[in-house]
């Protein structure tokens, strides 16, 4: 994994964009990734990977449902107007 501008991590899967802050994780999605198993990476803080498959998207998707986030992309906003 390589981080890239610090808001962006490059993979053999594609580009995860940062979507999701909560006070202690950092999400990312991949948006072209279908794979519910592969779509979303979740890091601590400290930008420790604490999960990358279908727990990370099940968290994520979790979180939008209770709106218990403190910041959200404006791509990820996007996304999920694309969505409904």
């Amino acid at each position: 994994m390589k981080l890239k501008k610090k808001n962006t991590i490059v993979t053999g899967l594609g580009v995860y964009h940062r979507a999701i802050e909560t006070a202690t994780n950092i999400y990312f999605v991949c948006f072209e990734e279908g794979d519910e198993n592969a779509n979303v990476k979740m890091f601590d803080r400290k930008m420790k990977l604490v999960c990358d498959n279908i727990h990370a998207h099940n968290s994520l998707f979790d979180l939008l449902e209770k709106g218990e986030y403190s910041w959200m992309s404006n791509k990820m906003k996007i996304n999920l107007e694309l969505s409904k």
